[in-house]
């Protein structure tokens, strides 16, 4: 990324998606402070993680840098990005635990953690995310149950969970989520039976499972 653009900070939007940009995503990133969009897909930023600066971008309501080589973690400073309604962190190497404090972002509505490699279970702390419209944690090493965490999440459409390691039955609280469309769950562990969860009324918004 050209050192250049630090010089820009009236900056508002930086697209430098659908390239083939390499090395390390600049932490003189975080003090473009009029930043409200950032989008680094489909690089290759192959030799750094997510750097914490960041979460100096106090304006950001959309990050996206899907489809890199990101390692790491995501840094936990992201819970000062009161602001971000979009995070997507898709298809990295990104690895650990889903963060616990995700639902500190209390605008976020589209959170897509796919195709990593993050163990550990879905965190029930997700609840307390009640603006949360889709997510999406498929293709990584997820284990445990999907818990019983939607029933408060009532404005989810879509839930990707598909391609990890999770066990036991489908929670009954699915059955209340009047707006879900888009419900991925395959090659997991589950089991049980399906008969408490899709229920009339589910099956009229369910499209796709």
């Amino acid at each position: 990324i050209p050192n250049g653009i630090r010089q820009l900070i009236s900056l508002t939007f930086l697209s430098l998606g659908y390239n083939v940009l390499t090395g390390t995503i600049p932490n003189w990133i975080g003090d473009l402070h009029q930043l409200i969009r950032l989008n680094l897909d489909y690089n290759s930023f192959a030799t750094g993680t997510i750097p914490s600066s960041l979460s100096q971008l106090l304006s950001l309501t959309f990050l996206s840098m899907s489809n890199n080589l990101l390692s790491g973690t995501i840094p936990q400073s992201f819970t000062k990005l009161k602001m971000l309604y979009l995070l997507s962190l898709g298809i990295n190497q990104l690895h650990g635990s889903i963060p616990m404090w995700m639902y500190q972002l209390t605008s976020l509505k589209y959170l897509y953690l796919n195709n990593n490699q993050f163990t550990g279970t879905i965190p029930s702390t997700l609840s307390a995310a009640v603006v949360m419209e889709q997510f999406d944690f498929s293709y990584n090493l997820l284990t445990g149950t999907i818990t019983d965490i939607f029933g408060t999440l009532v404005n989810l459409n879509s839930i990707e969970l598909e391609n990890n390691h999770l066990i036991g039955t489908m929670p009954t609280s699915l059955s209340t989520l009047c707006y879900l469309s888009r419900l991925f769950v395959q090659d997991n562990y589950l089991s049980g039976s399906l008969n408490m969860v899709f229920n009339g009324s589910f099956q009229h918004s369910l499209r796709n499972i």
